[in-house]
């Protein structure tokens, strides 16, 4: 049974040890010194301290919302004309006369969809898995392997990117929506709980966007 894509932008960040530990600490210190702090009278929640965070906060967010949106979306333009260019070049080799010849003149590349190529691709290297490698179709696996491989670069730019942005999202929405009621929240102890929730969702949003990078950064 297929995955979810929600389910599939979850899991890298399910599986990195490093960021699940270093948010566990983070979190761990946040709640136990803040509230400690806090009922010791060490750690005044001011009005203006509130404000000031909330006003930080979503102002810091709405940035970085539009600095991953802007940095998926030309990662994304960027893969996807690698991965035409890569296509385009396998359809041509497919129209040349040695693989005609080989292949068959069936093989009318040009009118090949995009999506279909990899696979009639794996279907007349298949065709030929019983003969000895080839001079005219030898690298063909190789060629399938890295349009695999910038198909998959593509999917995790768009999939993974949701962790990140729904992490900022919701930090933004808290920031704004508490702006109004800070003189409310510096008299209770409800401050403290949004105080340490919107440090624990900075300190996600960071580790998320840190991980994201890492994921669709190419290696070279």
């Amino acid at each position: 049974m297929a995955k979810h894509k929600f389910i599939e932008g979850i899991e890298p960040y399910v599986k990195d040890k490093v960021c699940i530990w270093t948010f566990i600490l983070l979190s761990a210190i946040l709640l136990v010194f803040l509230p400690l702090f806090y009922f010791k009278d060490l750690l005044l929640i001011e009005e203006k301290m509130l404000f000031w965070l909330f006003a930080a906060t979503s102002q810091s967010m709405a940035a970085l919302f539009a600095i991953v949106g802007m940095f998926a979306v030309f990662r994304y333009q960027d893969i996807q004309n690698r991965l035409r260019n890569k296509k385009d070049v396998l359809k041509e080799k497919f129209q040349s006369d040695l693989w005609r010849n080989f292949f068959g003149a069936y093989t009318e590349s040009r009118c090949w969809d995009d999506s279909e190529i990899v696979y009639k691709a794996k279907e007349l290297l298949k065709e030929k898995e019983g003969e000895s490698p080839h001079r005219i179709y030898n690298n063909l696996d190789v060629d399938i392997k890295i349009i695999e491989s910038h198909e998959n670069a593509r999917n995790y730019v768009r999939v993974y990117a949701k962790i990140p942005m729904i992490s900022i999202l919701i930090t933004f929405m808290i920031s704004i929506f508490s702006l109004p009621f800070t003189a409310f929240l510096s008299e209770d102890c409800f401050g403290l709980v949004i105080l340490i929730l919107i440090l624990e969702l900075i300190t996600f949003s960071m580790i998320s966007i840190f991980k994201y990078f890492m994921i669709s950064v190419p290696s070279r």
